[in-house]
């Protein structure tokens, strides 16, 4: 299953009027990078322009985001933030009180998408939904749930890794249920 797949499957079960944030955005304009990026930030504007709800990306760069989204017709269904995620997001978090899916997809660095977790946590109630891509545990590349996956299992979260297609590379994403 491909990521836009997976994220639209996830909020069709949630239904509209969602609030929802990513922290990784889509990094190039060419469509071949669609399925290893996953634009997931097009199944999430899609889903904001028929459900209505709201929905923020963040990411370091969001030129190649502002692009696509113009171009397929969704660039109002998205609150883009420009910069580093962990100086954006508690901005953001006071801003929407209450996070019911996110998606932590930004840099292939376990530290970092701890520290996403621990500033989005507090402002996840219980249903909502986490989700974190390119989780492939015992991986020594892609590491991004290194640290997350065990602390959330040590904390008592049921933890789900959905295999997906990244066109010509398999990967993971992570999803718990808060």
């Amino acid at each position: 299953m491909r990521m836009q797949e997976i994220i639209t499957r996830e909020l069709s079960v949630l239904g509209g009027g969602l609030v929802m944030l990513e922290t990784g955005t889509i990094r190039s304009t060419e469509a071949r990078y669609e399925a290893g990026d996953g634009w997931s930030t097009l199944a999430f504007a899609r889903h904001v322009q028929a459900s209505g709800g709201r929905f923020t990306s963040i990411d370091l760069e969001v030129a190649a985001s502002d692009e696509v989204l113009r171009r397929e017709g969704l660039r109002d269904a998205v609150d883009l933030r420009q910069g580093d995620s962990r100086r954006v997001l508690p901005g953001v978090l006071d801003e929407v009180r209450a996070v019911d899916v996110a998606l932590l997809d930004s840099d292939n660095d376990a530290d970092l998408i701890m520290e996403e977790f621990l500033l989005v946590r507090p402002f996840m109630g219980p249903g909502s939904v986490l989700l974190v891509d390119d989780v492939v545990p015992g991986s020594r590349t892609v590491v991004k749930g290194h640290r997350l996956l065990p602390y959330l299992e040590s904390h008592g979260y049921t933890t789900e890794v959905i295999e997906r297609d990244g066109g010509g590379f398999t990967s993971g994403v992570l999803k718990v249920i808060m």
